[in-house]
């Protein structure tokens, strides 16, 4: 009977400590929730300021945050399609499907007013935005590299086909990498964008 309950006292405390470290070792247990608001199938956002600027199913909604606890809708518009999302200055740049590249002028965000489009081959998945170019994540059609310096007509200056699906775009310095799906991450040199 001791040594059943010597043993039994050792699991207790080998128990504590294990459940002590996994508390520790695991960092914070709980994230505060502040607040949330529905619309159809959000898909990216970009925050800026008292702002949101959300790519959603249907185009671009532009979200007041202000108030963490209730984000109201300021203005909504609809460009068929809105995957990804970047913005630069008083312009957002939407992904929008098989709608091509959207350019939207929100210097009044309670009337955002699409400023040009441009359609791509494929189906534009996401976008970055850098100096005067727009990256544009084609889907099946790989990378695609646009020039923004007219935002009301943009321009295809160069092509990079990718075995995959481009859907995810990310840029550092002048390296643009590319989630392409089952192909995994291709990497492109953009330090001359058109090539």
């Amino acid at each position: 009977m001791k040594k059943n309950k010597s043993r039994w006292m050792c699991f207790m405390m080998a128990s504590a400590v294990f459940a002590g470290f996994c508390r520790t070792a695991s960092g914070p247990t709980k994230l505060e929730y502040a607040g949330s608001i529905l619309w159809s199938k959000a898909y990216d956002i970009k925050p800026e300021g008292n702002y949101a600027y959300c790519a959603f199913l249907n185009g671009l909604l532009i979200l007041d945050i202000s108030d963490k606890s209730a984000p109201s809708v300021v203005s909504r518009l609809f460009l068929g399609g809105g995957f990804g999302i970047d913005k630069k200055e008083n312009l957002v740049f939407v992904a929008s499907g098989q709608r091509g590249m959207n350019i939207v002028d929100v210097s009044d965000p309670h009337a955002p007013e699409l400023k040009g489009s441009l359609d791509i081959p494929g189906e534009a998945k996401d976008i970055v935005v850098h100096g005067d170019h727009a990256y544009v994540a084609g889907g099946e059609s790989g990378l695609h590299i646009v020039d923004i310096r007219k935002p009301s007509s943009p321009e295809l200056v160069s092509s990079a086909d990718t075995p995959g699906i481009a859907g995810g775009l990310a840029l550092r310095e002048d390296l643009v990498c590319v989630a392409d799906g089952e192909s995994g991450l291709h990497l492109f040199n953009v330090s001359n964008p058109a090539g």
